[in-house]
């Protein structure tokens, strides 16, 4: 399983789902999706984890939130604006926003 374990965004900037700038992914041991043949483990653009979401979706590729209950991530797309998000869940809180939180530097 991939889980994103924390979100960054840009010095200043309103702390909501479409101005997240990277998430930070991690992997289990026994994941086998890569990127340029490498394990998935780091910051990842907030585009490029939608376009993936998008592409491979169909295929199995799934991002869980490393928080309970887990919400799967989902593609978003909004005046152009491509994003994530957790799916959504009984909270007033996307769970996504609720991970640690860095400033870009």
């Amino acid at each position: 399983m991939i889980y994103a374990t924390g979100i960054s965004f840009n010095e200043n900037d309103v702390h909501d789902l479409k101005s997240i700038v990277q998430i930070k992914l991690e992997s289990t041991e026994d994941e086998t999706w890569t990127v340029d043949h490498e394990k998935i483990q780091g910051w990842y653009k907030k585009e490029a984890i939608h376009n993936w979401l998008k592409s491979k979706g169909e295929q199995g590729f799934k991002i869980k939130v490393k928080l309970s209950p887990y919400s799967e991530l989902e593609a978003v797309e909004s005046n152009g604006v491509k994003y994530v998000r957790a799916v959504a869940d009984d909270t007033e809180k996307n769970n996504l926003l609720k991970l640690k939180a860095y400033t870009e530097q």
